[in-house]
This record gives C-alpha cells, sequence and structure tokens, in this order.
C-alpha cells in the first residue's frame, strides 16, 4: 500500500511560514548581499514556455499577470533564467531539451526512444546559445544550479537529475559507434544543488478524467512532431503552432498528456528516486475548501481563475480505479484546479517530510505549507494578477542560506 497518503490542509491564506516573512523583512541591499551562490533556472509546466519563445517577452510565463517575476529577481541579486521546453512534450522529450539548453549542444531524444516512439532523434540546436555558461565545468562557470519548477516542470527535472546520475544504457548501446548525447552517459551528479517545485503532479492528476472532450480528440498517436520551434518570430502565433502538436501527437506513451495521468506518473517513479546530494523543496497548492456534510471539496475564495472552476468542483469528489488498477478515493478530492493537493506535495514513494528549518538535508522532500490559490496564482495568475515576488524572493533567500 502506498504511504504519505494524509493531507493536511492550510486553514486560511496566511503567509508561508519563515520564507515569505524573511523576504519581507529584506531590504533590496540585504537581498543582493544574500543572493545567488549558484543561478536559478526556472522550468514552466506543461503548455508553458520560457526566454527563448518569443511570447515570453511580453507576457512571461513566471509572473504572467502580475509582471514579470524573474526582472524582479534578477534586481535583487538573483541570477536567473526561464528554460524553454516543449510544451506538450513528454517528461522525456522535454528533460532532453532542458540538458541541451544546459550545456548548449543539439538535443539528441536518443536513437532508441526517437525509434520506439515515432519522431526525430535530433531537435533544437543550442549551440552557442546555452542558457548559462559552462555548467558542470568547474572554475569555468555554473557548477550548480538551484532549480524552481512549477507543475510538470518538476517531472521533466526529475527525469534529467536521475538521467544525469545513472545515464540510459539502452540509448549508449543504441547510439553504436555514433554519437551520444552526454545525458545518457550518466556520473553527472553534483550539477543540481537544489530542486523546488510548485504545483507538481508528482503523483499525476485527476483533472484529465474530466476532459473527457479533448481525450475523445485525440489520436492514439504514431509519428510525432516533438520540440520547440519559432518559424514566424510571432509570439502568439509560434505558441500556438507549437501548442497544436497536442492534437497531431495525440494520446498515448510518450506525450506530456500521458504522463500527467496517474498512470503515466507511476510508470515515470518507477524508475526515479530521490538524489542524495540534492535539497528538495515542495509546495503543495490548494485552492478548495470541504463541504463536512457532503463529504467533499468544493473551490474557496482562493480559486481566482475562473476557468479553474469546473475542473476543481469535479476534482472535489472525483474516485475511481484506473485501467492499470490504482485507485483513488477522497484523500485525492483537494486541489489547485488542475493538480490534486496530496500529489504535489511529494513523489509517494520518496523519503519526505515536514519542512522543518532546522532540519534540512539533501535526499529528503521538504514540504512546505500548502499555497492557498489555484494552479496560476502560485506563479503569478493568468488573468487575475497576484502578486509572489516577496513569495519567490523569500524562498530564493532560503535556498542560498543552506
Amino acid at each position: 500500500m502506498r504511504r504519505f497518503l494524509t493531507v493536511k490542509y492550510a486553514k486560511r491564506p496566511v503567509i508561508l511560514l519563515l520564507v515569505v516573512a524573511l523576504a519581507a523583512t529584506l531590504s533590496p541591499a540585504a537581498s543582493a548581499k544574500s543572493a545567488a551562490r549558484y543561478p536559478a533556472v526556472f522550468v514552466a509546466g506543461y503548455g508553458g514556455y520560457g526566454q527563448y519563445d518569443k511570447i515570453n517577452d511580453y507576457f512571461p510565463y513566471w509572473g504572467m499577470a502580475s509582471g514579470d517575476l524573474l526582472a524582479s529577481l534578477r534586481q535583487q541579486g538573483y541570477a536567473c533564467y526561464a528554460a524553454s521546453v516543449d510544451p506538450v512534450g513528454s517528461a522525456w522529450d522535454r528533460a532532453c531539451e532542458l540538458y541541451a539548453q544546459l550545456t548548449g549542444t543539439v538535443t539528441d531524444y536518443g536513437a532508441a526512444h526517437a525509434s520506439r516512439n515515432g519522431h526525430a532523434r535530433y531537435g533544437a540546436d543550442f549551440t552557442g546559445k546555452a542558457l548559462l555558461k559552462d555548467w558542470g565545468t568547474p572554475g569555468g562557470g555554473a557548477e550548480k544550479i538551484d532549480f524552481f519548477c512549477h507543475s510538470f516542470g518538476g517531472t521533466t527535472l526529475r527525469l534529467m537529475a536521475q538521467l544525469l546520475a545513472d545515464g540510459c544504457q539502452e540509448e549508449i548501446e543504441a547510439a553504436g559507434a555514433g554519437s551520444v548525447s552526454g545525458l545518457f552517459t550518466g556520473g553527472k551528479t553534483g550539477l543540481i544543488r537544489s530542486m523546488s517545485t510548485f504545483a507538481t503532479p508528482h503523483n499525476g492528476t485527476t483533472v484529465l478524467d474530466a476532459a473527457f472532450v479533448l481525450r475523445s480528440l485525440l489520436p492514439a498517436g504514431e509519428k510525432k512532431n516533438v520540440g520547440i520551434s519559432n518559424p514566424t518570430g510571432f509570439g502568439a502565433i509560434d505558441y500556438a503552432i507549437n501548442m497544436s502538436r497536442l492534437f497531431s501527437n495525440g494520446l498515448g506513451p510518450d506525450t506530456g498528456i500521458y504522463d500527467l495521468m496517474l498512470e503515466g506518473a507511476a510508470e515515470i517513479n518507477k524508475n526515479l528516486s530521490a538524489q542524495p546530494d540534492i535539497y528538495y523543496f515542495s509546495y503543495p497548492t490548494d485552492c478548495t475548501r470541504p463541504l463536512p456534510l457532503l463529504g467533499i471539496r468544493f473551490p474557496a475564495g482562493t480559486l481566482t481563475e475562473p476557468v479553474f472552476w469546473p475542473f476543481a468542483v469535479y476534482m472535489g469528489f472525483a474516485t475511481g480505479t484506473t485501467p492499470g488498477g490504482i485507485v483513488y478515493g477522497s484523500e485525492w478530492f483537494g486541489s489547485d484546479g488542475i493538480v490534486n493537493t496530496i500529489s504535489s506535495r511529494a513523489p509517494f514513494d520518496e523519503p519526505q517530510q515536514p519542512f522543518n528549518p532546522e532540519n534540512i538535508e539533501p535526499g529528503v522532500w521538504n514540504i512546505m505549507d500548502t499555497f492557498p490559490g489555484d494552479h496560476a496564482s502560485i506563479i503569478g495568475g493568468f488573468m487575475r494578477a497576484g502578486d509572489v515576488r516577496a513569495f519567490y524572493a523569500g524562498h530564493l533567500a532560503l535556498v542560498n542560506s543552506l
């Protein structure tokens, strides 16, 4: 039986623990003094984008309706970067793209993986335009990185961290005498200092059970187009083109939608484990409240994006069993309108503990206070702005104090 299924919900929208309280007391000068022992790379969730995408110039993913979050953090002395990965891609494909951006190399999805899943082996070329300089080169640049991941970005990074450490023997053998990506050769521990996830569906989400119409429109998908591209130079148009692959690539293995489902997430988690040299922090999210007489959960005032209302209502009473036998009951009712609170706490079978500032150790998920908001409010709000600058500055201060 799976462990850690008890969820404790924030009773009121209080400022989260010591972290944000610390940020509120820091002057800009004090923040700059404590800032940036290592660069911080922000990884977007499903449907997201980053600084390689034109749309990010006028509607930044990190900050959204409330303005450019990373610009604010840079003013406080933090070196922040926003990665761009396939908005609808699988966790594997996104991990390969993230690695290529960080290292300034050609994206290599792996010969075996590409052949098995019906898409090209190579993707975007980041030669000469790496996200940051000389990552992993002692004395030559960024030796380690602190990662901030929203939603599916957390799954993306967890997979990349596992490949960095252990590699993939199948891809090494499939490459034969040809070149193989450094991501698949393993032995690259120590390059990730910390991993902080915000509303990440570590164990999948039941929201996709509600998306019956969308799922019925998606084919099984045999040939796929993957990666990020900006063919027109117009941000909104290029973003729409990238997102449209959701319908052409379909629903099935090696798609983001499948990896977000309970069974897809369970398959990923079978091959992942917390790395002993990485500090882990997780912010669960919840925008619902209990209705005791009915035994369900219903949207609360902290759900500020109307688009999430029907999903939060559905997830607040949905129970069932997946085709693979995964049972989900009332412990899954709490959500942020997209991701179940229980899932955003931490991977079920990895070491975890409630956050204690006196006991922060690598290799263990530190579960922070539940963020009282919806899936978009934790990154600034999509249609309704929410100021999260102090929240992220506070967590950066915490990470840099380690």
